[in-house]
């Protein structure tokens, strides 16, 4: 860089073409009025600016991380990308209707309409750039907002309604998921840099699945596993994102579609529950858990 500094008369220095790249990502390649930048000599090497004045609100997107004018496709594609995605939400509260009737096909069947959504809808906001081409409108905060209703209230409320452990255990319970979903929700580092789930994640909708549809335990052992995924919410495991994850992509995925066509199928038998479907569930819960304390303890 010593060799890409200009010297002035008065010894102040002109950027070097790397500062003036970083200069040009910063403004955008625009003139920006109110950035004054001086810069001195200091042993050969590019000083810090020392008054800096910054073109836009620390809140605003960066210009770099946009589209420069996208499309008119472009945004019909993007907010069709959020429309989708808050569909779950809409998915949710037929499902909530359900669950106050005690129709518990019904409401499981929406609720599977809602993971269906919320596992395609990233991979739809990666293909159309979302984030590009619509940087003011944060659909990962529309994501946990329709993830909290639909993985954490709604399941709360059918366990209450369910009424599978007395009521004093009902009532504690519900708070419970209620509370460790909410703070879990508050975590930062929620998903490690290599794309797992640190806890286990929010996901009471499938704990309610197989509470109501697959097992047929007594309440003792509904109130300790309830309390045992609450614990785990806050313990460092690593659960597979199956959408991202680079590690046994490709089992996982597969596993994942195989756990969604079962419950399905499941859903729609219920009450009758055929004996290979009760396999396939418990053996796509079995691979998750092993698939968690390999990534967390020996990998």
């Amino acid at each position: 860089m010593v060799s890409a500094i200009r010297r002035s008369a008065t010894n102040v220095v002109e950027p070097c073409e790397q500062c003036r790249a970083l200069l040009r990502r910063v403004t955008g390649g625009g003139v920006v009025g109110s950035l004054y930048i001086s810069m001195e000599i200091n042993s050969g090497m590019c000083m810090e600016p020392f008054d800096e004045r910054p073109a836009v609100s620390p809140a605003a997107p960066s210009v770099a991380s946009s589209v420069q004018n996208p499309t008119p496709v472009q945004k019909i594609l993007a907010w069709g990308v959020h429309v989708f995605t808050s569909l779950g939400l809409v998915a949710g509260f037929m499902a909530l209707l359900a669950v106050v009737e005690h129709d518990w096909r019904t409401a499981m069947f929406w609720l599977i309409v809602a993971l269906v959504i919320d596992g395609v809808d990233g991979t739809f906001a990666r293909l159309v750039r979302v984030n590009e081409v619509l940087p003011r409108v944060d659909g990962k905060l529309i994501d946990n907002v329709i993830d909290f209703v639909n993985y954490a209230f709604i399941p709360a409320v059918m366990f209450y309604e369910a009424a599978l452990v007395p009521d004093t255990w009902r009532w504690a319970l519900t708070v419970v998921i209620l509370l460790v979903s909410a703070l879990y929700y508050g975590r930062q580092g929620m998903i490690s840099d290599d794309h797992y789930f640190v806890g286990f994640p929010v996901l009471w909708n499938l704990v309610m699945f197989y509470y109501i549809f697959v097992t047929d335990f007594g309440a003792a052992a509904y109130i300790l596993l309830t309390l045992l995924f609450a614990v785990l919410h806050f313990v460092p495991v690593k659960v597979a994102y199956p959408s991202r994850n680079a590690r046994f992509r490709v089992p996982t995925l597969i596993v994942f579609v195989v756990l969604t066509v079962t419950m399905v199928l499941i859903v729609y038998s219920y009450p009758e529950q055929p004996l290979w479907l009760a396999v396939s569930a418990y053996a796509s819960a079995f691979y998750f858990a092993v698939l968690a304390v390999y990534n967390t303890w020996m990998e």
